[in-house]
């Protein structure tokens, strides 16, 4: 008999994955532009700072 992929288990900790990746990701994206909006910073400087 074959196990199924997609069990609840698998599901939830697929989401739970996906979620954590947007809330390291998302930060990352949005220091640059903040930093060039509310600092005046040059493009290469924010994204000097999208790396720390």
């Amino acid at each position: 008999m074959k196990e199924k992929l997609w069990t609840t288990t698998f599901v939830v900790n697929m989401l739970l994955n996906f979620i954590f990746y947007l809330v390291f990701y998302l930060p990352t994206v949005v220091i640059g532009t903040m930093a060039m909006e509310r600092y005046h910073a040059s493009a290469s400087i924010a994204g000097i700072l999208s790396v720390f």
